[in-house]
């Protein structure tokens, strides 16, 4: 027989789930294998079919997609093994094969039970209803599954036209090369995706990711999506054609909410040990109630906002992170900063438009703080990571070694390294950064380029031969009145004073910046005068977002809607 493969038509016809995305008409070959009267077995009537699918279109996902004018070999066998019954077999070109079995019903027929291979053993009818996916892919974006309808009519063997396609399926057990979730790539992944009646039951298995998530077929519903994982190392940012389109951005009011118990987390090179996060979705967006991170050296605790306001995204973060041993949290952050200490305080409050980013540094106004006790800075040779480069004083000894002969070639060492920095779209000026020291004190103003990486500041060294003793890092209150304050007060709003500054001009790569000494006839003292109104300003609505959302913390958590106890679900049998 010859004739057209018209497959809207023939996917209504069996009842396949997900026909909705398959589309168009081929030309097909068949043939119809019959044996002679009163012979058995009954099932030796066979019905073949050949086309190469010129003509047919797939818009489902990778391994699944398929252009209209591409040709590919299609083979299917259809066998009769009893009435009412029909055995569905096929072999796509790209190493797909599957067996389905179909049953009569009122609405039409209906896939009963079945499995789908790919470039594993030949397919085999499995005993229990619903479709198995099993094998070895070498992509796999879960993003593109998820955001594949929900109900399409008549998709599932009920015939029931609100049902979910899912519910067609009982288990994926898949071996993926390259998994892509959450924006980031997993390689070498074991994923066994359950589907269960309201959620897909995921088991992980790889070198960046093993655990359990739970996803709600409906992710817009009041259901959090669950984490449940032992390692989840988000390592590697997605790049590359696939998964959402360029230009397209993910609206954070269709996003679920979010409850995670993480034993080791990690973003980039940003080891930050066990998480526990509790994300709540809202009208316009989501709101954190918790996020918490304990490592070995240090703690974090972040309160986030994802939202649409005015039909635009804002995002706003409140940070702050506790050290207990300096070295070792740069360690864990991927920095190789020259500075060690045995405590630490960072917090920033940042605001941007848009959604969460690893680039919301280079995106943000806001304000950053830091303030480290007790410590040293080594002598190194250059600058150190993309977080410390905002730390020029972090390259100051190499340069004030030529100048201190107490310096040592161990390096510098301080009571208190501070500063206040406000941020500004890639951009972190400072009127207030400084070092306390026995041997001198430094004060520092200027810009650092966290987009270009680049350095334009102005240091002041000042040491300690008069008044200007050496004293506990306590007595100046923290970042926000340290000795920078102190020096610029002294220096340039009063008259000069005797002892020998020394200026420093800095410039020139994180890696690699430029120290110039200068006389004080080249320094512009105006410039520290008046600093502060040197700053790059907030506009109104950043300084009412920023204090809304730190101001109104407590209010704004007792508003969150209560996330339902989900129990723990005991884990089904294989």
């Amino acid at each position: 027989v010859t004739g057209v493969f018209d497959m809207p038509t023939v996917t209504d016809a069996f009842n396949i789930p997900l026909r909705n995305y398959l589309s168009g008409t081929a030309r097909a070959t068949g043939a119809a294998l019959l044996k002679p009267a009163g012979d058995e077995p009954r099932d030796a009537f066979q019905v073949n079919i050949a086309s190469d699918l010129v003509g047919l279109q797939s818009d489902l996902p990778y391994p699944l997609n398929k252009a209209v004018m591409d040709d590919e070999a299609l083979n299917l066998q259809l066998a009769f093994p009893a009435a009412g019954v029909i055995n569905l077999g096929g072999q796509l070109e790209r190493g797909i094969d599957w067996q389905l079995q179909l049953s009569a019903a009122e609405q039409g027929w209906n896939v009963d039970r079945g499995v789908i291979n790919r470039d594993t053993s030949t397919a085999q009818l499995p005993a229990e209803p619903g479709i198995l996916v099993t094998g070895y892919i070498d992509e796999l974006r879960f993003e593109d599954w998820l955001a594949l309808e929900i109900t399409a009519p008549g998709d599932v063997t009920s015939g029931d036209s609100s049902a979910r396609w899912q519910d067609a399926f009982r288990l994926a057990d898949l071996r993926v090369d390259d998994f892509y979730a959450l924006g980031f790539r997993f390689t070498d992944v074991g994923a066994q995706i359950r589907f269960e009646p309201e959620q897909w039951n995921i088991g992980l298995t790889g070198p960046w990711l093993e655990g359990t998530v739970r996803v709600p077929y409906e992710l817009a519903a009041d259901t959090p999506v669950l984490l449940d994982m032992q390692r989840l190392l988000l390592i590697e940012p997605e790049t590359g054609t696939g998964g959402q389109e360029e230009g397209t951005e993910v609206d954070p009011r269709e996003l679920p909410a979010v409850r995670a118990e993480i034993a080791d987390f990690a973003i980039d090179t940003l080891r930050l040990g066990q998480l526990s996060a509790d994300i709540a979705k809202v009208p316009d967006g989501l709101q954190s109630r918790r996020i918490e991170t304990t490592a070995p050296s240090f703690t974090t605790s972040s309160s986030a906002d994802w939202l649409v306001v005015d039909s635009a995204q804002r995002s706003r973060l409140r940070f702050e992170l506790a050290s207990q041993d300096v070295a070792a949290t740069w360690q864990r952050l991927g920095q190789e900063a020259g500075i060690s200490g045995e405590s630490a305080t960072f917090n920033a409050n940042l605001l941007w438009e848009g959604g969460p980013s690893l680039g919301l540094l280079y995106e943000s106004t806001g304000q950053l703080d830091f303030d480290i006790r007790d410590g040293r800075i080594s002598n190194v040779e250059t600058g150190g990571g993309r977080l410390i480069g905002l730390f020029s004083l972090a390259s100051l000894p190499r340069r004030l070694s030529l100048d201190f002969t107490d310096i040592t070639s161990e390096g510098l060492e301080f009571y208190s390294l501070s500063g206040a920095f406000r941020m500004d779209f890639g951009n972190a000026w400072t009127c207030n950064m400084g070092l306390i020291s026995e041997i001198a004190d430094v004060a520092m103003i200027g810009r650092a380029g966290l987009l270009d990486e680049d350095y334009d500041q102005l240091a002041v060294v000042r040491p300690h031969v008069s008044s200007m003793l050496p004293l506990p890092a306590a007595v100046f209150g923290g970042p926000t009145v340290g000795i920078a304050t102190l020096l610029i007060s002294q220096l340039f709003k009063e008259p000069l004073s005797d002892i020998g500054e020394t200026y420093y001009s800095i410039s020139g790569p994180w890696d690699d910046p430029l120290f110039e000494r200068q006389t004080r006839t080249e320094i512009d003292t105006a410039a520290f005068a008046d600093c502060e109104q040197g700053l790059p300003n907030l506009s109104p609505e950043e300084i009412a977002a920023l204090e809304e959302f730190l101001g109104n913390e407590a209010a704004r958590m007792d508003a969150l809607p209560q996330t339902p106890a989900v129990e723990a679900e005991a884990e089904p049998q294989s």
